[in-house]
């Protein structure tokens, strides 16, 4: 017997040996939509808030980051409330052309962030596969970048500000 026909009959005997259900419970259906977020604009960005959420980290999703002045300086995919902690998921996709040129905008998008006095975690599809060291990570540059603990979750974040998007319902789709 081929490997992968073994496989599927284990797969076949292990589906029949599980009760008959009509779908997830109520209170199943309730946590799933509790988390669903319409601001979340990718897959490694919604699994990095799962981590946070599961982490005990509170996040701001796609927080738009403004200079003293008030002119616009970044959208970034999360800001850790409370904190001048952002969050960055980079997939490679992003940064594929060949001229470089989004890696440079990066670079100095992020240059901009840390001048403001922001901490900035690159997050990347290997560190997801470890949420305890990423936990431990975020926790790290809570306190490197508020002094010796995180700050309350009233603090005003860097020397710009943020702005807080609405919360977008999940497309019924």
């Amino acid at each position: 017997m081929r490997p992968s026909a073994l496989l599927s009959c284990r797969a076949e005997s292990w589906w029949r040996r599980q009760p008959l259900t009509l779908g997830p419970t109520r209170a199943e259906a309730g946590g799933v939509a509790e988390l669903a977020d319409g601001r979340i604009e990718s897959v490694g960005e919604s699994r990095m808030r799962f981590v946070c959420i599961v982490g005990g980290i509170e996040v701001v999703p796609q927080a738009t980051i403004r200079d003293e002045q008030g002119t616009f300086v970044a959208r970034v995919d999360f800001l850790v409330r409370g904190t001048n902690v952002v969050l960055e998921f980079d997939g490679r996709v992003k940064y594929a052309d060949a001229t470089g040129r989004a890696l440079w905008d990066e670079k100095r998008r992020e240059d901009r962030l840390r001048a403001l006095g922001y901490v900035v975690v690159r997050v990347i599809w290997t560190d997801l596969a470890d949420p305890m060291a990423l936990v431990a990570r975020i926790r790290e540059a809570m306190v490197c970048g508020t002094g010796s603990q995180p700050a309350p979750a009233r603090a005003t974040p860097a020397r710009g500000t943020f702005t807080q998007p609405e919360k977008v319902s999940p497309d019924p789709r």
